[in-house]
């Protein structure tokens, strides 16, 4: 893997520097002005107000998705339930903590770092995103909150000092890059009607730019010594994420082909998100 696709190597003071300040542009031309009390992005909202209104016409079996929504899935699961499942647990983890972060913070803002207030309403947007996915099936549904550990565990993490709290985020968002770019690739099961599958796709990349921003924001943040704390960090917390999501190890083929695919994982340099942003938006 080369260095300047591998979210793990560390990069220069220098360039490490740059990177931040061409996020930093690449958030504000991506995502518009931050509205922290609406929870808005003004160019968020724009993507979906041209969202073609296309619902799935095929059979479907409906009760199945209820059925396993707060479970581990049953066997026999169509193709199409099992991806959806994936689809409305994904972000079950993410949402818990940034509505923690979000409730801590209060009106006072959320760091010093000019990112943040994006990165943390750009989480937000994912729940609202894979509503919209699940709703292209008129599957509705509310949130599941994380597992009683999980929830403690990201009680814990949220107050303690970001040298030690960065790595375990860096990790969790290249397990999520990773994820959504699995239910990116997957999508084929619903080719049977093109435009759904089509709309699909533009929905889980919008998640999957935000995740791979993310990677990039972490690592040029971490040095070092960080940077390799949580490529250690790096099973652990794929292990953890996919105990309650087990459906991603069926679409990835099996729990080793999803390893490998999170642990070979390859992120873009900014100026590539760039290039991707303007074809995706185009």
């Amino acid at each position: 893997m080369d260095a300047a696709h591998d979210p793990f190597h560390a990069p220069t003071a220098g360039q490490a520097q740059a990177d931040l300040d061409d996020y930093h542009d690449f958030l504000v031309r991506r995502d518009g002005q931050v509205d922290r009390e609406a929870r808005t992005l003004s160019a968020r909202e724009a993507f979906f107000d041209h969202l073609p209104a296309c619902r799935w016409q095929g059979i479907l079996d409906r009760d199945s998705f209820y059925r396993n929504l707060g479970r581990r899935p049953e066997s026999g699961l169509s193709p199409e339930i099992l991806w959806l499942l994936a689809a409305a647990k994904a972000n079950q983890a993410e949402r818990y903590a940034v509505e923690l972060e979000l409730e801590l913070a209060g009106d006072a803002p959320v760091t010093a770092r000019p990112q943040d207030p994006f990165v943390l309403i750009e989480e937000v947007y994912h729940t609202r995103i894979l509503h919209d996915v699940c709703s292209l099936f008129d599957l509705p549904f509310e949130p599941l909150p994380p597992s009683p550990f999980t929830r403690a565990f990201i009680h814990v993490i949220t107050g303690i000092p970001d040298r030690w709290r960065l790595p375990l985020v860096m990790a969790g968002e290249v397990v999520g890059a990773g994820l959504f770019g699995l239910l990116r690739d997957t999508t084929e099961r619903f080719e049977a009607e093109p435009e759904v599958q089509r709309t699909l796709e533009n929905l889980i990349e919008e998640i999957l730019l935000d995740e791979e921003g993310h990677v990039r924001y972490c690592r040029a943040r971490l040095g070092p010594r960080g940077l390799s704390m949580a490529r250690r960090l790096l099973p652990c917390v794929l292990h953890s994420t996919i105990a309650g999501m087990p459906e991603f190890i069926t679409l990835a083929g099996g729990k080793a082909a999803l390893f490998e695919r999170i642990r070979t994982l390859r992120v873009p340099p900014v100026a590539a998100m760039l290039s991707e942003l303007e074809v995706h938006r185009a």
